[in-house]
C-alpha cells in the first residue's frame, strides 16, 4: 500500500496551528464571511444582528460540537474577541443563531465552501468516497411506539471529493442512505476540475466514470468488481484501466490506495465535529453536513497556509 494513505499532518505544522487554533479559525472565518455576500438583509428596525455575526456563530456551533445554548454561553466567554472579529457589539442569542440556521440557504453554504478552497496545483490527485452520519433523534418516537430500541438508525450519506495532496474538500454532496454512490460520483467528477487522477472503491466503478475522468486528461483508479469484464464496450478508458490493473497490479494498487486519505478525512470530520446530526428537518440536516465540511476545509486551509509560510510540506514524510 502506498505510504501516502497513512500520512499525518506534519507535527511542526500541527503543533503551530493547534496551539492557537480557535483564534486562527475565527479570524479566517470572519475574513471569508466579510468577502461573501450574506444570504439575507437584516430588518433595519430595532438593533439587528449583522448576518456575518450570526453565520459565524452558527459555524462555530458546529466547530465546537455545541448545542445552541452551549454556543451562546461559549461566545459570551470570549465576547471581546468575538465582537471585534465579527464587527458587532453583542453576542447573538441561541434563538437568533437557531433562526440563522433556517435563513442560511444551502446555496450560500456551497459558495462559502468553495471560498474555503485555497489555490493548489492544477493537476490534482483526487479521491472520492462516502460515509454515513446518523440522526440523533431519528428513531426516538419509533422506539417508544415499539417499546424497545430500534437498531436500524436513519442516516444521511456525505460524499466527498478530496484533493489528496492538500487535504481540501473540492466537492461535497448529501444523499439519503439508499442512494447509490455511482451516479453521485459521476456528477461530482463532471465539474470543471483540473485533475491528474481519481481513486475510488467499487461503489464508483463504471465504464462511464472512467470515460468522464479520461475526458479531463486524468487517470481513473476505480477498484474493479469481482465479476467485471475487460471489454470497454465503447469506453476505451475503462479497457485501458482494466488492462493496467491486470498487467501491473502492484503499481496500480499503489495509486489506487491514495483513496484511503478520504477515510482519514471522514474520521477527522466525525471526531472533531461530530458523527451525528442534531437537526430534525431534512433540509437542515443537509446544511449541517455542509457546515461540517466548511469547518474541516478551514482547518485544512490553516495547515496549508502555515506550511507555505514555513516553506515545508503540510504532511510528514513528503
Amino acid at each position: 500500500m502506498n505510504s501516502n494513505s497513512h500520512r499525518r499532518v506534519n507535527p511542526k505544522i500541527y503543533g503551530s496551528v493547534n496551539r492557537d487554533l480557535d483564534r486562527l479559525f475565527m479570524s479566517h472565518l470572519a475574513d471569508l464571511l466579510e468577502h461573501t455576500e450574506p444570504p439575507w438583509t437584516p430588518d433595519p428596525r430595532g438593533e439587528p444582528h449583522p448576518p456575518q455575526s450570526v453565520i459565524g456563530a452558527l459555524i462555530l456551533k458546529i466547530y465546537y460540537s455545541a448545542s445552541y445554548d452551549e454556543i451562546e454561553a461559549r461566545l459570551k466567554g470570549m465576547k471581546q474577541f468575538y465582537c471585534k472579529t465579527f464587527n458587532t457589539n453583542r453576542i447573538p442569542t441561541h434563538s437568533v443563531i437557531h433562526r440563522g440556521m433556517k435563513k442560511t440557504m444551502t446555496k450560500f453554504l456551497r459558495k462559502l465552501l468553495e471560498r474555503t478552497i485555497q489555490k493548489v496545483e492544477e493537476d490534482r490527485r483526487t479521491a472520492i468516497n462516502s460515509s454515513g452520519f446518523t440522526t440523533k433523534e431519528s428513531s426516538k418516537w419509533y422506539d417508544i411506539r415499539i417499546g424497545k430500541e430500534n437498531q436500524k438508525k436513519e442516516h444521511l450519506k456525505l460524499h466527498l471529493l478530496v484533493d489528496v495532496d492538500s487535504g481540501q474538500l473540492l466537492d461535497v454532496r448529501m444523499t439519503k442512505s439508499e442512494k447509490h454512490d455511482s451516479p453521485v460520483g459521476k456528477a461530482m467528477l463532471k465539474r470543471n476540475w483540473r485533475i491528474s487522477s481519481v481513486s475510488g472503491d467499487k461503489a464508483y466503478f463504471s465504464r462511464e466514470a472512467c470515460t468522464i475522468v479520461a475526458g479531463k486528461n486524468a487517470k481513473p483508479y476505480f477498484k474493479p468488481k469481482e465479476n467485471a469484464k475487460r471489454q470497454g464496450k465503447g469506453h476505451p478508458a475503462y479497457w485501458k484501466m482494466m488492462r493496467e490493473h491486470e498487467k501491473n497490479p502492484e503499481d496500480w494498487n499503489g495509486s489506487y490506495h491514495v483513496r484511503s486519505f478520504v477515510e482519514s478525512a471522514f474520521s477527522s470530520i466525525k471526531k472533531r465535529f461530530g458523527r451525528a446530526l442534531s437537526s430534525l428537518k431534512q433540509r437542515l440536516k443537509k446544511r449541517e453536513l455542509l457546515l461540517k465540511a466548511i469547518c474541516y476545509n478551514i482547518k485544512e486551509a490553516l495547515y496549508n497556509s502555515k506550511a507555505s509560510d514555513l516553506g515545508t510540506s503540510v504532511h510528514s514524510g513528503e
